[in-house]
């Protein structure tokens, strides 16, 4: 968690330092977003207490081989 916030932020600063942000842009975005991402982790805490590590392991791996099949088909087609 730690690395994906020091990547994150250094991005940001490079993207703000840059004039690549467009914060008047972005900010309806991200605050359209804001409400998924705190039902999202309210959902991930209830989830937490009921579902096995091995169960949760098996979903990502499932998610994980979807959306990298469905990559690789996309790339394949184009």
């Amino acid at each position: 968690c730690a690395v994906w916030l020091t990547l994150n932020t250094i991005l940001m600063a490079k993207y703000y330092f840059t004039d690549s942000l467009d914060l008047p842009t972005v900010l309806p975005y991200f605050g359209a977003a804001l409400p998924f991402l705190a039902l999202g982790f309210l959902i991930g805490i209830l989830l937490h207490k009921k579902v096995s590590q091995k169960t949760f392991s098996i979903i990502v791996y499932i998610v994980l081989l979807i959306a990298g099949a469905t990559m690789l088909v996309t790339a394949i087609v184009k």
